[in-house]
């Protein structure tokens, strides 16, 4: 029989901002994951109030987070998004804002682009 894998909890919270918060998660992976996309949801309106988002705590287990207003989110969710915010990495997000800024080299075709690549 497999044993199944065990799904981190989570550790410690504390709101960074009006709408973000550090997480630290029992397999060490720690980070600050920006909830702005939750907050947008009419569930979770009482958390666009800045002194409610920063009462955030972590719920029983590790398994959730939860705030005094009944709100909460659940780590499952919270690691899938904080594995979703690392991609890209930091040398990608510099380079998609060099080329947003219009700086960078440009290519008539994705075969000039990946021969440039390839010869670099």
């Amino acid at each position: 029989m497999v044993k199944p894998e065990k799904l981190p909890t989570i550790l410690a919270v504390h709101a960074t901002g009006p709408a973000s918060i550090h997480l630290a998660w029992s397999d060490g992976i720690e980070g600050e994951l920006s909830l702005t996309a939750v907050l947008a949801d009419r569930r979770f309106a009482a958390l666009r109030d800045p002194a409610e988002f920063a009462r955030v705590g972590v719920g029983e287990w590790g398994h959730s987070l939860v705030w005094p207003s009944g709100a909460a989110l659940d780590a499952d969710t919270l690691r899938h998004e904080m594995e979703l915010s690392r991609v890209p990495n930091a040398t990608t997000r510099e380079a998609m804002a060099e080329l947003s800024a219009g700086h960078g080299a440009k290519f008539a075709s994705v075969d000039a682009l990946m021969t440039d690549l390839r010869d670099s």
